[in-house]
């Protein structure tokens, strides 16, 4: 769905490196690929929509080797061997952390053993755990563990040096609920609303951030909070459908009981693969575009607005679709005073206009 809709709404370029960027998500290497390019902020988020990705390839590439570290672990020490194991790959991971940050922070930031400690958190919790009698301790616990979380939240940003120490703030927070059960102050995390988006997370995860890149990229990168808003309904609304339309019956038993669901897997995977091959090998398509100079030329000889939305609009839908080593040629919009936009990368590897 996103490959096709990219299609329509990006340019060559970023078409070609998001169809690169799908392929690595179908094949759970997208922090891998994130990672080699120039770094987090290398390129415009709302260029990237399968950005998303990444931690779902660091979690599916965790668990590839997680079972086998803890079935060796039991096999050698049992279950004391276990705990041992998640106890020092989780300190050699948060140490790891901290210390790249100073060093590689896209790092420290994509690659799945500098994220291990997170996992092992949980699994910590796991295997020691806590009950707590007192109500009064429980119900401490739990305000405290919302407070870091969403103190987190405000506090935190992409200038904080995260993943490392400050990464057990929201950690230490999210234990802290998990240990506090049964209390009064969680009665909104039990509640029906709550309870029926936590089912849902991760197909709304899928489905939230593709609205937001395809907005922004067609219509600039600031958001009004009424476009905000809009695009929040739409990813509740998308990321719904599809846990009503695919989540929900592939959860269920009966659906994988009929060959015709891995025949139909089968083929999604191979159909998606081919398409993210095909637009990635052709250069988004490159040299199948129609060049689209007039809608270029009327914004940049029309009134532009303050803050130059409606070029950036017109440069980001149409520029792509330009065809490089051709001069084209605009009216200035004062004919003593001629006007020059160059369209392309910090490369200039485009075309100029």
């Amino acid at each position: 769905m996103t490959l096709i809709a990219a299609i329509f709404v990006f340019g060559a370029t970023d078409l070609r490196d998001s169809a690169r960027a799908g392929l690595h998500a179908l094949l759970f290497s997208s922090n891998i690929i994130f990672f080699l390019e120039a770094g987090y902020f290398d390129t415009e988020s709302y260029t990237k929509p399968f950005l998303h990705f990444w931690s779902l390839s660091v979690e599916e590439q965790f668990y590839l080797v997680w079972p086998a570290l803890i079935a060796l672990s039991y096999w050698a020490f049992r279950k004391f061997g276990i705990l041992l194991a998640v106890t020092n790959v989780s300190v050699a991971s948060l140490v790891c952390a901290e210390w790249m940050m100073g060093q590689n922070t896209s790092a420290a930031f994509f690659l799945t053993p500098i994220r291990a400690f997170q996992f092992g958190a949980g699994a910590l919790f796991a295997l020691i755990p806590i009950t707590i009698a007192n109500r009064f301790v429980r119900e401490s616990l739990f305000v405290v563990g919302i407070v870091l979380m969403i103190g987190s939240m405000v506090v935190l940003n992409e200038g904080s040096r995260m993943p490392g120490f400050l990464s057990l703030i929201p950690t230490i927070g999210c234990a802290f609920c998990l240990m506090a059960q049964d209390t009064h102050s969680g009665v909104v995390m039990r509640s029906a609303p709550a309870v029926y988006i936590g089912n849902a997370s991760y197909s709304l995860y899928l489905m939230h951030w593709p609205p937001i890149v395809f907005y922004k990229y067609l219509y600039g990168p600031e958001l009004s909070t009424l476009e905000s808003v809009g695009l929040l309904i739409g990813g509740f609304v998308l990321g719904y459908a599809l846990y009503i339309l695919i989540e929900q019956p592939m959860r269920r038993e009966e659906f994988w009981r009929h060959k015709i669901a891995y025949l139909g897997g089968s083929a999604a995977f191979m159909l998606t693969a081919y398409i993210s091959s095909s637009l990635w090998a052709t250069n988004g398509l490159k040299d199948f575009r129609s060049t689209a100079t007039v809608a270029v030329a009327e914004t940049v000889t029309g009134p532009l607005d303050t803050d130059g939305r409606s070029l950036r609009t017109a440069v980001r839908k149409y520029g792509n679709h330009l065809r490089p080593g051709v001069n084209y040629k605009a009216e200035p919009m004062d004919s003593t005073r001629p006007l020059l936009v160059v369209i392309g990368d910090s490369l200039g590897r485009e075309v100029a206009l």
